[in-house]
């Protein structure tokens, strides 16, 4: 079902999400260092 397929994207976009978002606290790090 188109469903069950459209899960396992969003899942992995959610995911990216939170990684895209970790990177930038990083980088906001360095940069007020």
């Amino acid at each position: 079902p188109p469903n069950l397929r459209h899960s396992p994207k969003v899942k992995i976009r959610i995911r990216n999400i939170r990684m895209w978002r970790f990177t930038l606290i990083i980088v906001l790090c360095i940069v007020l260092e």
